[in-house]
């Protein structure tokens, strides 16, 4: 069983019940089913797997379905059906017709197969139809041909979930996150080309010398050592445009604030250096996105929201010589901070000699427990093992070992039953 499959897998799934389609919002279009007509240009309404009542301007037909603008998201919802355009011919206007060519029409777009499959994905996962993303997804076409039509309507759901910011920056990077090369393989390919370019001794220019260095010694560094939280996510890079941001906001202090260089700095000047990038530049680019699409994951428009984070993790950690990854959730708070009070986290551990592992670790007002799913049964003689160590740590900082359980990895990978971590958190605690 391959790890990022298996992430990717498990990501995906474990949010793609996370939407709430009935949030309706200003500019939304939907296909809505006519259930009941009032007075006052009232109407029972069928519209995203929900059932209500709504203002509606324009008659209707009971039973029939319909385009509808959300014209007003509060209370009283008004939507408003979305006419044919006038002619000379038609003094009487008539709705758009059901269909996703119709639509697609109506909004000046050229009704290809990939649109019209876009359009029908938004229906049945009940998901709002905006006109300037679908426009922007036309234009974009040319730069993403070689992202499978499945791939990119479950990036088109993360990005409409999380409220990210809809681009082929963002769709590039998600991709690379969730369906590219892994970031460990990233990582050893680009150890390969440093060993290769040092034995050819290829020239570079001097900058990109520096960078080349820096990067590979960053990359090593990160792979070798454990950091604080905050630490590591500023030496990846993950916090590198909000630093950007501070300096813009502070120019007086920037000088007396020492910055260390992070590894997406690096890579994007390297990326930037023209004349020096070209050993590296089918490596910069995906591992920029890479650090792009972790960065995503972080973003938030509300603050009521799962935060969340994966790290790879040193190679050393649990003899993890393959791929160790953490995933971090927690709620953000008003002040921007994480909630420390709760805390979920898991670990994906891909060992020699064990197989994959998930360790799904859940904590409540500091009671830790502890739920194992493995490949191999071996890991359990060792996790055993562990207990007496672990609940002596935990006691050390104040937390309590409360449970302990195991279960086969193919437990995990069911079907459509919920995960573990679907339900809602309420903090991190990064000091685990």
């Amino acid at each position: 069983m391959n790890l990022e499959s298996l992430l990717t897998r498990l990501l995906l799934q474990q949010h793609s019940t996370s939407l709430q389609p009935t949030e309706l919002s200003y500019g939304q279009i939907y296909l809505g089913k006519v259930e009941h007509l009032y007075p006052n240009q009232l109407a029972k309404l069928k519209l995203a797997g929900t059932t209500f009542v709504a203002k509606v301007k324009a008659p209707l037909k009971r039973g029939e379905f319909t385009w509808l603008l959300v014209e007003r998201a509060a209370s009283p919802v008004t939507l408003k059906v979305i006419m044919q355009p006038s002619s000379e011919h038609s003094s009487n206007p008539q709705p758009l017709p059901p269909t996703p060519e119709a639509l697609i029409h109506y909004l000046g777009l050229r009704a290809n197969k990939q649109l019209v499959q876009m359009v029908q994905f938004l229906q049945q996962e009940h998901l709002p139809i905006i006109a300037h993303q679908l426009q922007q997804l036309s234009q974009m076409q040319l730069q993403l041909p070689f992202m499978a039509q499945s791939e990119l309507q479950q990036l088109v759901r993360w990005i409409i979930a999380h409220h990210l910011p809809f681009s082929s920056t963002s769709l590039l990077a998600l991709h690379q996150l969730f369906f590219g090369e892994s970031w460990g393989s990233l990582l050893r390919k680009w150890d390969q080309r440093y060993q290769q370019i040092q034995q050819d001794h290829t020239e570079l220019n001097a900058q990109a010398e520096e960078s080349v260095q820096r990067i590979t010694r960053l990359m090593h560094q990160l792979n070798a050592s454990f950091l604080p939280l905050a630490d590591w996510l500023e030496s990846w890079g993950l916090t590198y445009e909000k630093r950007l941001k501070w300096l813009v906001e502070h120019p007086d202090q920037s000088a007396t604030k020492a910055w260390s260089h992070s590894l997406k700095e690096e890579l994007l000047r390297l990326q930037g250096n023209q004349q020096g990038n070209g050993a590296f530049s089918h490596l910069t680019i995906p591992l920029v996105h890479h650090l792009t699409g972790q960065q995503l994951l972080l973003l938030h428009e509300r603050e009521d929201t799962v935060q969340q984070l994966f790290l790879q993790l040193p190679q050393s950690v649990l003899d993890a010589k393959k791929e160790a990854w953490i995933q971090l959730e927690g709620k953000k708070l008003r002040n921007g901070e994480l909630d420390p009070e709760h805390a979920h986290l898991l670990l994906y551990l891909h060992l020699p000699r064990s197989g994959l592992n998930i360790l799904d670790i859940q904590i409540v007002k500091r009671i830790l427990s502890v739920h194992l799913y493995y490949e191999q049964e071996d890991m359990v003689l060792r996790i055993q093992k562990k207990r007496e160590e672990w609940e002596k740590r935990l006691k050390d900082i104040g937390y309590h070992f409360s449970s302990l359980r195991f279960s086969p990895l193919n437990q995990l990978i069911p079907t459509k039953q919920k995960l573990p971590g679907t339900q809602p958190y309420h903090g991190l605690d990064v000091r685990i």
